[in-house]
């Protein structure tokens, strides 16, 4: 019996040795591959910045995360990673840029006018009264030499009893019978009525006044029974078998706008009609209050369809050849800003889909899209649709983005530079030519404070010169060693804002530069200008920052319009050359060559 639980002890034993034997360890190493499972990262396909161990949904926007394949920590800050998924999900569609010709399409407002050149006025050519009137309403047509109205005259009465009398001697005195006709005609009296008057033999006391062109009749100035002077006009005819269509374009539109320009253009109406006009005169002013000018073409109205006064809405699509090739992108690609303007351009040569943040100098405005001065370059691939997707995901993932531009990698450049107190052996020539210096940063400065990249880009050379121009030469001892300190300075931050690139980077190396300029003018002083040193507490993430002015009016170029005035005119603390320095400097003046 003892035997027999010996022997099923043994089997127990061996099978549970057997069994961790043969399973312990698998069981083991699926353990361990669960838990790898469980905490591999996963991240949103739309936003890349939630990152988690394991499956689950995202906190934002409720979608199954998906795991990170690989996470390259190599992307720049200005670099945005997007998945396929997260691609198709936001509609993302790129292209190429390419240079062309700019083609503006412009939209035009505008309404049927009379012609101008097609308006008569029917005149009295003598005093009268109006006895009866043919045409009683405004809009009547008429035809030429038809009846407008009768007029009484007592001038016409006696110019009659002159041409009778006058006949009494025609045979012996003709003259006197020429000039009375010729007088009856000279107050717009046709052969004709001049004959019947004749034939009649007795003094009319009304005589008819015919329409002189065929029209509508615009204005009518009389009633019957008024008086009127010689001069009145008494009806105005306007000639609508060809009128006027006039539209409305704003001054920035008008260096677009050419005569001989092709305008389509279809009326309230009858929107779904097209039709076409050359452009065949552009006003050469601008209305000071509305600041439009007119643009006009003709239109054949003989069916009498076009009335004036009807709206039309117009299109002129207009080619700037003054450009040559240029590039252009769609509207929907530019992310707008205040002044700032940003695209996404796809990264080329990686197999992963990478957008990097660019800003770019936009041009002229051409309707649906953007002529591009500065930032791009023909051939590269940026986001037509969907750049706002991608710019939300950068900002949430703290890359940068437009609404987050002030996160933009910067390097931070610090001078410690020295002063002295030089202004009294400083020769006025080195102080002129520190003015020159001084005037040049000031259109600098300017342009920041515009927030205008283009102008700003455009004032460095005039820096650039100035400070070329200073003559070392005219300073000596420790005020030339000083110098030649500052001018080390100075250019090395000349140098960056020449690389800067953008007016974001150029306020950053716009800083050095005062700072340097600062302390040469502090050691050398100016001539004939008032330097005013302005500090801004706010500037780089509330760093603050200094610059110069020649006013105390707060212009801040840090900020620009954002926030104009923000700063205050305040004494610049400089730190001054350290005794041993000055010493150095004395020491090595005998043999002191540049």
């Amino acid at each position: 019996m003892k035997k027999q639980i010996a022997i099923i002890i043994l089997v127990f034993t061996a099978g549970i040795v057997a069994g961790w034997y043969f399973f312990g360890t698998s069981d083991d190493e699926h353990t361990h591959e669960a838990v790898v499972d469980k905490d591999e990262v996963h991240t949103c396909p739309m936003h890349p910045q939630i990152r988690q161990d394991g499956f689950g949904s995202c906190p934002i926007c409720g979608m199954d995360l998906v795991p990170v394949d690989a996470v390259d920590e190599s992307e720049s800050f200005t670099e945005i990673r997007m998945s396929e998924t997260a691609i198709r999900l936001a509609h993302i569609r790129t292209m190429k840029v390419s240079s062309q010709i700019p083609e503006k399409k412009l939209e035009l407002n505008g309404r049927i006018e009379t012609d101008e050149r097609r308006t008569s006025t029917q005149t009295a050519h003598l005093p009268g009264r109006i006895e009866r009137l043919y045409i009683t309403y405004t809009g009547e047509f008429v035809r030429r030499g038809q009846r407008l109205a009768s007029i009484y005259s007592p001038e016409l009465v006696a110019a009659q009893r002159e041409l009778f009398e006058a006949l009494k001697h025609e045979e012996t005195r003709p003259v006197l019978v020429r000039a009375a006709r010729q007088k009856l005609k000279q107050w717009k009296l046709s052969d004709e009525q001049i004959r019947q008057i004749e034939e009649k033999g007795e003094v009319q006391t009304e005589i008819d006044i015919y329409a002189d062109v065929s029209g509508v009749v615009v204005r009518r100035n009389v009633t019957t029974g008024d008086y009127f002077s010689a001069g009145t006009v008494l009806f105005e005819i306007s000639d609508l078998s060809k009128v006027w269509v006039v539209f409305e374009a704003y001054e920035e539109d008008l260096s677009w706008i050419n005569v001989g320009d092709t305008v389509t253009f279809s009326a309230g109406d009858r929107s779904e009609q097209k039709m076409t006009a050359r452009v065949e005169f552009v006003d050469p002013y601008v209305d000071e209050r509305t600041r439009i000018a007119r643009v006009r073409t003709s239109l054949d109205n003989r069916d009498g369809r076009f009335r004036p006064g009807m709206f039309l809405n117009g299109v002129i699509h207009s080619k700037f050849d003054q450009f040559g090739k240029v590039i252009t992108v769609p509207k929907t690609a530019v992310l707008w800003g205040g002044k700032t303007s940003v695209v996404y351009v796809k990264k080329p040569g990686v197999e992963e889909t990478i957008f990097q943040f660019r800003e770019v100098v936009l041009g002229e405005h051409l309707g649906d899209s953007y002529i591009i001065l500065d930032g791009l370059k023909e051939g590269e691939e940026i986001a037509v649709h969907g750049a706002f997707s991608i710019d939300a995901a950068a900002q949430l993932s703290g890359k940068a983005s437009l609404m987050g531009r002030h996160l933009l990698e910067v390097e931070e450049i610090e001078f410690i530079v020295d002063v002295g107190d030089f202004k009294d052996e400083t020769p006025e020539a080195f102080k002129a030519q520190l003015s020159k210096l001084f005037t040049a940063y000031l259109s600098l400065s300017e342009a920041l404070i515009e927030t205008d990249y283009a102008a700003a880009n455009n004032a460095l050379p005039d820096v650039e010169a100035a400070l070329n121009e200073m003559d070392m030469t005219l300073l000596a001892s420790d005020a030339h060693d000083l110098w030649m300190e500052h001018l080390d300075a100075l250019e090395k931050a000349m140098h960056d804002m020449k690389d800067a690139g953008d007016i974001e980077h150029l306020r950053h190396a716009f800083e050095p530069f005062s700072d340097v300029l600062a302390a040469s003018v502090e050691s050398f002083g100016v001539k004939d200008i008032e330097v005013y040193h302005q500090f801004c507490p706010m500037a780089f993430d509330d760093r603050g920052a200094w610059w110069l002015s020649d006013t105390a009016l707060i212009a801040n170029p840090y900020f620009g319009d954002v926030m104009l005035r923000c700063g205050e005119v305040k004494e610049r603390e400089f730190k001054k050359a350290a005794p041993e320095k000055e010493s150095a400097r004395r020491q090595q003046e005998p043999g002191h060559v540049h």
